[in-house]
């Protein structure tokens, strides 16, 4: 199991590296409107890098599940808000 969280690890540490440096920016154009929201995404990312870096370790304690998963929430919020706030701004366009 260790191994999978380990691969997790990478995969979040890589997606928040690319929303913080801003790769997704020209693709995203909400991130220029939302910037505290993008940053959010991003610095939120590396906290569940973080978290399943400590699972890989082996840190199984109830405060650390309960942690990880505030956090996992906190993510998908903020992934949830952004795609709204997308939908949001280009539902006219669709039309």
């Amino acid at each position: 199991m260790e191994f999978i969280y380990g691969i997790a690890f990478t995969v979040e540490f890589g997606l928040g590296t690319a929303i913080l440096i801003g790769l997704f920016q020209n693709i995203w154009e909400t991130a220029v409107k939302s910037k505290a929201l993008f940053w959010a995404l991003g610095w939120s990312a590396y906290a569940m890098s973080f978290t399943s870096f400590l699972k890989a370790m082996g840190d199984v304690s109830e405060a650390f599940e309960v942690a990880t998963g505030v956090i996992q929430i906190m993510f998908h919020t903020f992934v949830l808000s952004y795609v709204v706030i997308y939908m949001v701004e280009h539902y006219h366009e669709d039309k």
